[in-house]
């Protein structure tokens, strides 16, 4: 729980010194607790699904006549942020690889009638992998009222409706990647 609240507060500091407030140095030292004593992993780089790359998927899209735009690059990999309308179903697609381009990160959502783009998303290539199972689970529950998760390894598939019950978002991540965010945020 220690740790869920310290990464609170080390985000709420840096939306602070980010928007330029003068109030993140007091907030934060009001804030800190000095018995707590950080467990923060280590990382040598952005930890990434073994065997996925970015690629598979906008290669993927480009081939169904989407228009996926290039890469932007940061400090330890790469990232991906592009829309595309699909037979009338808005559709987004976040991605953030290390630099290897295996995704660490990769957000899916749609809003509109259900197209199959999840259940696309969640038959992302990786190693190791067996079945469909993954994209069989987001079909199965794309009538879910509240947040529901799914664990194959080292692989979170998190699926969330929107407020307005209009659509769906499939988050796909690494087990460590908000592991590697506490690191990377107290690196800075």
């Amino acid at each position: 729980m220690k740790r869920i609240v310290r990464l609170i507060a080390v985000v709420a500091a840096l939306v602070c010194l980010l928007t330029g407030s003068a109030c993140a140095e007091e907030w934060w030292k009001d804030y800190q607790d000095p018995d707590y004593k950080a467990d923060i992993k280590t990382f040598t780089e952005r930890p990434g699904i073994k065997g996925s790359s970015a690629y598979d998927i906008t290669v993927s899209l480009k081939n169904m006549g989407k228009n996926v735009p290039g890469r932007e690059s940061d400090s330890d990999g790469y990232h991906w942020s592009f829309s595309f309308i699909d037979g009338g179903t808005d559709c987004y697609v976040y991605l953030v690889t290390n630099k290897k381009y295996e995704i660490s990160y990769a957000t899916f959502s749609m809003r509109g009638k259900n197209n199959g783009f999840l259940y696309f998303a969640a038959t992302m290539p990786y190693e190791g992998k067996k079945d469909n199972s993954a994209a069989e689970w987001v079909e199965k529950n794309m009538n879910t009222k509240e947040e529901i998760t799914r664990q194959d390894g080292d692989i979170i598939y998190k699926l969330t409706p929107m407020p307005n019950g209009n659509g769906w978002t499939l988050d796909i991540e690494h087990a460590d990647y908000p592991d590697y965010l506490i690191y990377s945020m107290s690196r800075q």
